[in-house]
């Protein structure tokens, strides 16, 4: 799954604006709509230019794995853009 989410801008950050602080390893829990919770854990941070993506990205094949993708970089105060997207990497591990 992907999920991709606003961080908000420089003096007002939102949930997603707080991926940076996330650690190889940190633990996310997803709650779906029957109310089960699934398990993944950080496996890699990445960083690219606005327009482009990792290599893969969105593959929907190999193991399940969980992508989070917001803003981050300079901040482009006139258009209200960031310059860069975060992508968080997560693997399955199973139900919480």
């Amino acid at each position: 799954a992907v999920i991709e989410g606003h961080a908000g801008y420089p003096k007002a950050p939102l949930l997603f604006g707080r991926l940076l602080q996330l650690l190889p390893g940190a633990e996310i829990v997803v709650v779906l709509a029957d109310g089960s919770r699934q398990l993944f854990l950080v496996r890699s941070m990445a960083i690219f230019p606005a327009g482009s993506s990792p290599p893969g990205f969105g593959e929907p094949y190999g193991v399940p794995r969980l992508t989070l993708v917001t803003c981050t970089g300079p901040f482009d105060d006139h258009y209200k853009t960031y310059a860069d997207r975060l992508v968080v990497q997560a693997s399955y591990a199973g139900a919480a």
